[in-house]
């Protein structure tokens, strides 16, 4: 198998030689540039995989000596303490890694990450990497630390001025209930993106004179210190209540763009107060840009056309997203909400209804009212479809709406980049989207997608069946669920193009044991399996050698109910295991030395009865 992969490898390069005898001249700084890129800069997340680097410099050695030599893929540190002291292993070897990773880093600036998870590794040996990295405090750009608690923030108390370049720092603190105040960040000097996440008895002095992004649990976390956000122009609130009003409204945040806001515990009375009218007079700051509500009850809409109107001028809103209420807007009050954002370019909204849909699109032969708007998305329930009216294709409320936009050189008309539709129920008519497709089939800039979960058979007719309808739409199943599997449902799968990402397989039936499964679940067209605890058990009562193969390199805990599988050679999984890379295999100045069949620890697997599948 060895010589196989070899020789496979080598007839690899053979053919590849024109293109690596080029590669191999371009210049070192340009192979630095294009690492590079594989770095997460300032202001994206924290990248879930740190073995770029890794990957990198185990490939030849012209491009190894580029990549030693390129400190910033060094300057990535992720620490999970649940998979270090969690599962019982030395630390020395951690420890090791991490002294590579600063050397190697020279002086670029370090991003870290720390995962405490639990308070029993607060102290103790958790302290030995403190002691390695506390030192490197004036190089760390970002720092992301999650699942502590107060006795980690008082260990990371040695910093304390010593952040003389932090740009990004988030935090997710928890405590026993008690309340904590503490200034460890208040003397960095760089600092512009705050993310605080945790306990709302946990309060962080910060510099928000300086910060440009902050992002909260609750507002009061931090608002006691927001006594000037003059430079503040991203705000993200993920647990606002009615009490929380008051505490921004006498804040001067004009350089305010974009606002982020999700309601929480928040009592119908509470929209007709003041405090609620106050509030969203408040929002009204010319800079606003773009708004985001999410979980709004009963009355928001009223309350947003209230505040708009007051503008003596067209508000200058530019994206409007407001996601998840349960209730649906009257007749015509989205459209008197838009009628008043001309500007609008971005628009998502749950649950409109479809005169105010109607409405949105103008009205023939007049010109649109949104003439700046590139991209809608609707969460719709699938009776807009008017799937009950199938006779009339013109009786069906969804094809009038899209009708007016399927021309888009028709006068008075603005083409759309982008129209999704999400559906709300499993009662989706297949039949009512098919005979759209006479008015939409030559139709590029929409797509649509579906949250259900479909049989084998649901999801091959949802596919032939849009795929013929709107060859150039974006048609997508989040999750395909197969709740009986057997022979020809495999043999389809592995003839059909299938396209769904993920694979739910509840159950299996009973020819399954007549298949060859391992090569089956190594097919790189999947990205990802998820298998129900039926499936599980008739694995283990047909092939226990199999059972545990799977079970110690494929299987890991999923929501609780179902285990779930990764091709080995896929992406998906080292963004997923890449702790086991790092902490369960061997490493030295040549990267990980990688044996995926098996896991350390583990002897190899008997294979004999693979074959009686």
């Amino acid at each position: 198998m060895e010589n196989s992969a070899t020789g496979v490898a080598n007839q690899g390069l053979f053919d590849d030689q024109p293109v690596l005898s080029f590669e191999r001249q371009l210049p070192p700084e340009l192979w630095q540039d294009i690492f590079q890129l594989t770095i997460f800069g300032y202001g994206q997340p924290f990248p879930p995989c740190p073995r770029e680097p890794w990957i990198i410099s185990g490939v030849c050695r012209h491009w190894r000596s580029i990549a030693l030599s390129t400190p910033a893929l060094w300057s990535r540190i992720i620490l999970k303490f649940s998979e270090i002291f969690g599962q019982r292993r030395e630390i020395n070897p951690v420890l090791k890694y991490i002294q590579i990773l600063l050397h190697r880093s020279a002086n670029a600036p370090i991003s870290l990450s720390c995962e405490i998870g639990r308070p029993a590794w607060e102290h103790g040996p958790a302290h030995a990497f403190f002691d390695l990295l506390f030192p490197t405090s004036d190089r760390w750009e970002m720092l992301y630390i999650r699942g502590a608690g107060v006795k980690t923030i008082e260990a990371f108390g040695r910093i304390r001025g010593h952040l003389s370049i932090l740009r990004v720092l988030s935090l997710s603190v928890v405590n026993d209930g008690r309340e904590f105040h503490s200034d460890l960040f208040c003397q960095a000097p760089r600092l512009e993106a705050v993310g605080q996440f945790g306990s709302p008895n946990i309060h962080f002095t910060l510099p928000l004179r300086q910060i440009s992004v902050l992002k909260t649990t609750y507002i009061s976390n931090v608002i006691h210190a927001l006594v000037d956000g003059s430079n503040l122009t991203e705000l993200y609130v993920s647990s606002f209540s009615a009490e929380n009003t008051g505490t921004i409204l006498d804040r001067a945040l004009p350089s305010l763009v974009r606002l982020e806001i999700t309601f929480v515990d928040t009592e119908d009375s509470f929209w007709d107060s003041r405090e609620f009218k106050g509030f969203f007079d408040k929002l009204t700051f010319p800079s606003l840009r773009s708004l985001s509500l999410s979980s709004p009850p009963e009355g928001y809409h009223r309350a947003l056309t209230q505040m708009a109107s007051q503008f003596s001028a067209p508000w200058p809103l530019e994206s409007l997203i407001v996601k998840f209420t349960e209730d649906e807007m009257k007749p015509g009050e989205l459209h008197s909400l838009l009628s008043l954002c001309p500007q609008l370019t971005l628009l998502e909204i749950d649950y409109p209804t479809l005169d105010d849909l109607v409405h949105l699109i103008a009205t023939p032969g007049k010109p649109t009212f949104l003439p700046h708007l590139e991209e809608i998305d609707f969460y719709v329930n699938v009776f807009h479809l008017g799937h009950e009216a199938l006779n009339d294709v013109e009786e069906i409320p969804l094809v009038r709406l899209l009708r007016s936009r399927s021309h888009p050189t028709a006068e008075g008309r603005v083409a759309l980049k982008s129209f999704t539709l999400e559906f709300s129920t499993s009662a989706l008519s297949f039949d009512a989207l098919g005979i759209l497709h006479q008015h939409f089939s030559r139709h590029n800039s929409l797509s649509a997608k579906t949250q259900n979960k479909f049989s084998l058979q649901q999801c091959f007719r949802w596919r032939d069946t849009l795929r013929a309808a709107f060859p150039l739409w974006d048609i997508r199943s989040q999750e395909a669920v197969f709740e009986e599997l057997d022979k020809d449902v495999f043999s389809t799968i592995e003839r059909e193009e299938f396209e769904a990402p993920v694979l739910f397989l509840t159950g299996l039936h009973l020819e399954w044991h007549r298949l060859s499964l391992l090569p089956w679940l190594q097919n790189p067209r999947f990205q990802k399996f998820s298998f129900g605890s039926r499936a599980r058990d008739l694995m283990r009562k047909w092939s226990p050698s199999l059972y545990e193969h799977i079970q110690h390199i494929y299987w890991q805990p999923c929501e609780g109910r179902c285990l779930k599988y990764v091709p080995d050679n896929s992406p998906l999984r080292f963004r997923e295991n890449y702790m086991e890379m790092i902490y369960g295999e061997t490493w030295n100045d040549h990267g990980p030395q990688q044996d995926f069949t098996r896991r350390r620890g583990h002897p190899k697997r008997d294979c004999s009865d693979w074959d009686k599948l």
